[in-house]
């Protein structure tokens, strides 16, 4: 019963949250197609709920700059790829570069890659390989508002590395690496490189 309680509580504010917004309220909304609506829809998909109505339009209006910024992209001929609406569309590029990327200027990045044997290949590079097709590649994850991305892009290559080595893709543990890696600082940041040398330790 208490359950049920909760969850009928959470309803109702998830309702008052997402329809606190109007488009009588934004004057650019007929600019906008029904973005407003969209919106709602969005944060209902993706549970996105803000702390004040301040913050609601602050989001609001990054989201409908995303949104147009797709459509106009969409509506263009010849393109090779399109866009969509995910996640983190409620958010700056620069938020999203200081939140959810790693730091990549440290000469450890550079030198990924590298290799002592400079002997030529015998036979010749193709023009590109969709991992994700062969079936090497795990499905999208969020690490949320840990800062472990380090640990997401360590696990990730071992995944890859073990599916061409033996022909299976397995799911390594992220969370092995926030919590027993000693070269890194768990959810506070750390190095790939890094999480690559401890696993092989």
């Amino acid at each position: 019963m208490k359950k049920i309680l909760i969850l009928a509580i959470l309803a109702v504010c998830l309702s008052i949250a997402l329809y606190t917004v109007s488009e009588n309220d934004y004057p650019w909304k007929s600019a906008h197609d029904n973005g407003v609506e969209t919106f709602k829809q969005w944060q209902l998909l993706h549970g996105k709920l803000y702390l004040s109505p301040e913050e609601q339009t602050y989001r609001l209006r990054i989201f409908l700059e995303r949104l147009d910024f797709i459509r106009s992209h969409n509506s263009q001929q010849g393109i090779t790829y399109t866009q969509g609406l995910n996640f983190f569309s409620d958010m700056t590029h620069e938020e999203f570069i200081t939140k959810f990327t790693g730091d990549l200027s440290h000469d450890e990045f550079k030198q990924l890659g590298n290799s002592d044997d400079q002997s030529p290949r015998q036979t010749p590079l193709q023009d590109g390989i969709d991992w994700t097709a062969k079936g090497a590649v795990n499905p999208v994850q969020n690490q949320g508002k840990c800062g472990s991305c380090w640990s997401f892009a360590a696990t990730a290559s071992f995944e890859t590395a073990y599916f061409k080595k033996y022909h299976t893709l397995m799911k390594f543990s992220e969370q092995a690496g926030v919590d027993c890696d000693t070269h890194s600082d768990g959810c506070n940041g750390g190095s790939a490189l890094g999480a690559m040398n401890f696993q092989k330790e």
